[in-house]
């Protein structure tokens, strides 16, 4: 049985193994978080290029007092937020071609 120092005040044995298994699973999470963060960036970086794109197809008289700024934030709010499909493939992914692509 442990000592008094391996106890919590909670009545649990936290000991040496038990520590390990924590930081892996808080490992785990982080990681799975940190990738979930990394896959939503290249959908902020297309609908980023698209509302500049659109920024810069706008004539002066289109743009008023508006700064660029302002307008692609406002932009960027308004864009609808894209969900990846089952199966990996993206909502930008090509059709299918005719036929199911069978020869």
């Amino acid at each position: 049985m442990p000592g008094p120092a391996n106890r919590l005040k909670l009545g649990v044995d936290y000991t040496p193994g038990v520590a390990m298994r924590h930081l892996l699973a808080i490992a785990l999470i982080a990681t799975v978080a940190a990738g979930a963060a990394a896959s939503a960036a290249p959908d902020r970086q297309t609908a980023r290029k698209a509302c500049s794109n659109r920024w810069s197809s706008m004539s002066g008289s289109e743009r008023g007092d508006t700064r660029r700024q302002d307008f692609i934030a406002k932009c960027l709010k308004s864009a609808p937020a894209t969900a990846a499909k089952p199966g990996g493939a993206s909502v930008m992914a090509k059709p299918a071609p005719e036929g199911g692509g069978q020869p």
